[in-house]
């Protein structure tokens, strides 16, 4: 009866240990796209483990309706790890017991069953070993999304209450609003700490800085620190290879990047910018997109920015607000490690832009690649913002990350 159920296209939701499946792993597996493996049943295959304790849940994708607008968080639960997963299942987050092992813990599964009609929806929920788990509204809402998902309903908030729902961006155990950020900063008796720009108005920025109107820049990064590069660690739950399986790829993802630069506007008055002007993205005059960046400066018509390995001189060439034009100043700059790269440009008095490089390094090399200006390592360099020279300021250190100029003059690193 359950298969004709599968069949007919039914909606099925496991949770926990519904994975555990004795000597029928291989068709639980079948059923619902992974299953608990016990060493006495497959000796051949891996046996699946566990760890109970405070724990994470990592949301790797956030596109698909069920974790639509999910933060991460922790808390007290058990997860599962080693279990036998289909390679097209859909993963939707993972936890972690250890950073060298990945724990897929929600995934769909969408199948048509030998003989059937249409497929079939399978939602796994890994979580809810504790009592306690099901009294967070964060989990709620993903499980009532989970039915309502797996039953084909068009709207899968119909069964959550507006409080679960208003959980999901600041979940307890996640990170913290911004209103609430002040609360826990000290700051000495001689200064106040305002909120001037949160989310959602900008997303995760990088790097900022005024221009001479006195408006506020800011380089926007939602996707660092990979960008559209997917790590071979993560390659096998990476959610583009079941949502898009023709163009998976180990490599890279084939669309835009989604990096940013904006500036902002305190419409008001109020001190809280309320307003974003996009300067430069794939849809603001940058072929392929902005990956990656990791400061910016100003520069005549535009602003020169650091996106290794580049160093791009982004323009608006007729003063329209908006980029038309990108020119490549240096390229070849490292990029093994991404928390590593270049970053935090500063305006030299010598007319050069200073820059912090971590150890990914690099050989730079000119934009048209006619001129190479030897290897550089971590420390600060500092080039031309015509592009025609570079050199290594400083070196020995590790991975330099932030860099700035004392009024005298001095460099702090």
């Amino acid at each position: 009866n359950f298969e004709k159920f599968l069949q007919r296209g039914g909606g099925l939701v496991v949770i926990h240990d519904g994975v555990v499946s004795a000597d029928e792993h291989e068709w639980a597996k079948k059923v619902q796209g992974g299953a608990w493996i016990w060493a006495r049943n497959a000796p051949e295959k891996t046996a699946t483990k566990w760890y109970e304790g405070e724990v994470g849940i990592y949301f790797v994708d956030t596109q698909h309706p069920i974790t639509r607008g999910i933060s991460n968080f922790d808390w007290k639960d058990e997860i599962y790890y080693d279990l036998d997963l289909a390679p097209d299942v859909r993963v939707l987050a993972t936890s972690f017991q250890s950073v060298f092992i990945l724990a897929p813990q929600l995934w769909t599964y969408e199948k048509t069953w030998e003989g059937g009609s249409k497929p079939y929806r399978a939602f796994v929920s890994l979580p809810g070993h504790e009592y306690t788990s099901f009294q967070t509204p964060q989990y709620r809402t993903i499980l009532l999304r989970g039915i309502a998902w797996a039953g084909g309903r068009a709207n899968v908030d119909e069964f959550c209450q507006p409080a679960e729902l208003a959980s999901l961006k600041y979940p307890e155990g996640g990170p913290t609003s911004p209103e609430k950020a002040a609360q826990k900063l000290n700051v000495h008796p001689d200064f106040n700490i305002n909120l001037v720009a949160a989310e959602p108005l900008v997303e995760k920025v990088m790097s900022l800085d005024w221009d001479p109107q006195g408006r506020l820049w800011v380089a926007e990064t939602p996707e660092y620190p990979n960008g559209r590069t997917i790590n071979r660690n993560d390659a096998p739950i990476y959610p583009y290879r079941a949502r898009d399986p023709e163009k998976f790829s180990r490599g890279k993802e084939d669309r835009p990047a989604k990096d940013r630069v904006s500036w902002l506007e305190d419409t008001n008055g109020d001190g809280r910018m309320d307003q974003k002007h996009i300067f430069a993205d794939f849809e603001h005059g940058v072929p392929g997109g902005l990956e990656r960046v990791t400061s910016l400066v100003f520069y005549k018509d535009g602003v020169i920015v650091a996106q290794a390995p580049d160093i791009l001189w982004v323009r608006d060439t007729d003063g329209d607000g908006v980029c038309d034009k990108v020119v490549k100043l240096y390229t070849g700059f490292g990029i093994n490690d991404t928390h590593a790269v270049i970053n935090n440009f500063r305006w030299g008095m010598d007319g050069w832009i200073y820059s912090a490089i971590g150890y990914s390094a690099g050989n730079p090399i000119s934009g048209d690649g006619s001129r190479g200006f030897g290897r550089v390592t971590a420390g600060i360099i500092r080039f031309k913002p015509d592009g025609s020279a570079l050199e290594q300021v400083a070196s020995g250190s590790c991975n330099t990350w932030g860099f700035d100029f004392a009024p005298d003059g001095e460099a702090f690193y």
